[in-house]
């Protein structure tokens, strides 16, 4: 019964590691690839920001295996973004013109899952070139007692609202989306 019990966890164990897991990958849909470079060379154009700092997060927000003719066959949000993930951690990252490109992907994740210190410690040494420099805080209260005071605190900021929809039909067909949000 030991045995059992033993090989179970076991192999729940390699499933579990399995989804925990930052996997390096390269895009090969070429619309995709495409029009993550362009978004990429039109923030560095518009933002100083984001020519210093910055990565990209890329969610795919609805896929149609069985699409035909004018049917959407995949729909993908594609974000500026500037901060350190820890609770919404990505499955797969990749680099496109030399910019880290975090990919989400909550089809091989469960919310249950607890996401390994190891994959969270991968992440951050990708995402830190990305992000704004560590500086030493201490805030003070009137009365000049110390009230904070952190070794690391670094600036970020989420882009809630920005970003591009990118639709993609069986037909060919593509709608870039600036404005949806």
């Amino acid at each position: 019964m030991k045995k059992i019990l033993f090989f179970f966890l076991l192999g729940f164990m390699q499933i579990n590691s399995q989804n925990n897991n930052l996997i390096k990958l390269e895009l090969k849909d070429s619309i995709l690839k495409k029009t993550i470079a362009d978004y990429i060379i039109l923030k560095k154009n518009d933002s100083s920001e984001f020519e210093r700092i910055g990565y990209i997060a890329l969610r795919q927000i609805y896929l149609n295996e069985e699409a035909i003719n004018n049917d959407l066959k995949s729909k993908f949000d594609i974000t500026d973004q500037y901060y350190r993930p820890t609770n919404d951690l990505p499955s797969f990252y990749t680099y496109i013109e030399e910019r880290l490109v975090l990919i989400y992907d909550h089809s091989v994740i469960s919310k249950n899952t607890p996401y390994s210190k190891k994959k969270q410690r991968k992440i951050i040494r990708l995402v830190k070139p990305y992000l704004n420099k560590t500086i030493r805080l201490k805030i003070r209260d009137d009365n000049g007692k110390l009230i904070v005071k952190d070794r690391h605190f670094r600036d970020e900021k989420i882009t809630l609202h920005g970003g591009i929809l990118l639709s993609i039909y069986e037909n060919g067909k593509v709608i870039i989306d600036s404005g949806y949000r």
